[in-house]
């Protein structure tokens, strides 16, 4: 065989196993193919079937916002008739119609945007605020409006929503109350009676007006809050005071009037008069306590008894004095009689004495006649110095007794004066009766000089004592009316002041000037007439 046919035969070969294996390869692959064609099919099959839960769920979760949708449409129906039933609300409340006016007060335009602007920019609804609406008439009326944010699908938002309610006549209400509560107040800071309100478990004062602490001398309104009333009741009286609170609170309120003694802050006693009420103060039981100082009005009915008295013991003494004359007379008689008859000279002095002294009783129980009736106003000219001495023998007696000296610097030269001899004797007896009893309280003992003299047209009059003198505070008030500085049943206040009206009635002028511890000065300036100057002349 030739290299040629046997290269052909050999090329064969190869191409021929070559085939095979190709054919080989193909069939592998085919296999292989089909493999992948079961694993893809049942990959298929698997993705099926999870397409086909996914649809069913789509389904599902379709047929879910279908449900919503019709449901939020249902909502969005009756959010339509509420908004439409609020605007309803809204314009009754304003009276507009739907033509554009403004229904908020300038005032509140800026307080209003303020809590739609924190709306907006938190997304918290604002539970509810006050402002003023003007109605369709012009009147303001007041509303109070809850306002909450619209949002969109994305949470943003694009608008309010609000409510609101006519809280025209709640504020009406309540401006009414406030007022009578600020009025209330005012009435019971302002009165001029003293009101306190007690707790009525403790019986401790809750609350008090000025006039109160004023009158007890606290400080201030706090100061009296939690006091217990009975500190500055006196002893005796304390359990008419507790009857009182406890008749009106928890008994028949009866507003019994009583009159009290009490205690100031200080100590210094008053008296009240007091009466008491139930009430309720914050909600709970209390009793209100009023009371008016009567402290002056008390002593002033006491001195008006003491006057009384005194008048009753002037006529009893006048009633005396007539009594006396009689047997005074006798004895100025008789004396002289048994004068005139041949006695011894001893005798005769006695008699002569008992004489002198009878006829100097006769002087003062007439002096003391004529000062104790009644006379009526009777101006004359009459010599002041007369009028004084006349006084001073009066009180000679108890000048002696009390070891009292007058020293005695009277103008003879002084002229007659146009006065009333009884008034001006009743001036010048309380001026040195006042003068006696200092002194003596002060030392036992003392000396009052008198003076007159003349001043230009004025007849001037001085009375001055060594006595302890009086304070700059009491000098101002010692002509007024029950004024006094003496102890208890020493004085009734009326003399000084007696004094003042008569010299002013005269046209002159009473005044005192005092050194504490120096003794005092009173002073009596009376006018001189011109016709009394002429006569004095002559």
């Amino acid at each position: 065989m030739s290299k040629a046919a046997k290269r052909s035969i050999l090329i064969l070969i190869i191409l021929l196993i070559a085939t095979l294996g190709l054919a080989a390869f193909f069939v592998m692959e085919m296999q292989k193919l089909e493999g992948d064609k079961d694993r893809v099919e049942q990959e298929f099959a698997q993705a099926q079937d999870m397409f086909q839960q996914k649809e069913k769920g789509f389904l599902q979760e379709r047929k879910k916002l279908t449900d919503d949708a019709q449901k939020a449409n249902d909502e969005k129906v009756l959010l339509g008739k509420k908004i439409k039933q609020i605007e309803k609300e809204q314009e009754k409340l304003t009276s507009e119609t739907t033509e554009e006016k403004e229904i908020t007060t300038e005032e509140d335009i800026e307080a209003v945007f303020r809590v739609f602007n924190k709306v907006y920019q938190t997304g918290v609804s604002n539970k509810g605020f006050p402002w003023t609406t003007v109605r369709k008439d012009g009147s303001h009326g007041f509303a109070e409006t809850s306002v909450s944010p619209i949002l969109d699908n994305k949470r943003k938002i694009i608008g309010f929503r609000g409510v609101g309610r006519d809280i025209t006549e709640h504020r009406r209400i309540e401006e009414a109350l406030r007022q009578s509560e600020e009025n209330y107040k005012v009435l019971f800071d302002s009165s001029v009676i003293g009101t306190i309100v007690l707790n009525a478990d403790t019986l401790k004062v809750v609350m008090a007006n000025r006039a109160a602490t004023e009158m007890f001398g606290f400080g201030s309104l706090e100061e009296v809050q939690g006091a217990d009333p009975l500190d500055h009741i006196r002893p005796e009286d304390k359990q008419r005071v507790v009857k009182l609170a406890l008749d009106n609170l928890f008994g028949e309120n009866t507003h019994e009037i009583v009159e009290l003694g009490a205690f100031t802050k200080e100590g210094r006693e008053i008296w009240i008069s007091a009466t008491g009420a139930r009430i309720k103060h914050e909600g709970k039981l209390a009793g209100l306590i009023s009371f008016t100082d009567v402290t002056e009005q008390k002593k002033q009915n006491e001195r008006l008894m003491m006057t009384d008295r005194l008048a009753s013991l002037g006529e009893l003494a006048s009633g005396a004095a007539h009594e006396l004359n009689n047997p005074l007379t006798s004895i100025i008689g008789f004396s002289e009689l048994l004068m005139d008859r041949e006695v011894p000279d001893d005798i005769r002095d006695e008699l002569k004495l008992i004489n002198n002294e009878a006829r100097r009783a006769v002087i003062v129980t007439n002096n003391f006649l004529s000062f104790a009736r009644k006379h009526s106003s009777t101006k004359q000219f009459n010599q002041i110095n007369n009028i004084i001495e006349d006084v001073l023998e009066l009180r000679g007696h108890e000048h002696r007794v009390n070891h009292i000296d007058i020293e005695r610097h009277l103008d003879r030269n002084l002229p007659e004066i146009m006065v009333d001899y009884f008034q001006m004797q009743q001036v010048f007896l309380n001026i040195i009766i006042n003068a006696e009893y200092f002194m003596v309280k002060m030392h036992n003992k003392g000396t009052l000089t008198i003076t007159t003299e003349k001043e230009n047209s004025t007849a001037r009059i001085s009375f001055a004592d060594d006595g302890p003198g009086i304070t700059d505070e009491n000098l101002g008030r010692i002509f007024d009316p029950f004024f006094t500085t003496k102890e208890t049943g020493s004085g009734t206040g009326l003399g000084l002041s007696i004094c003042h009206g008569i010299v002013n009635e005269h046209g002159g002028r009473i005044y005192a000037m005092s050194q504490l511890g120096k003794g005092t000065t009173i002073v009596i300036e009376l006018p001189i007439k011109k016709s009394a100057r002429i006569k004095s002349l002559v």
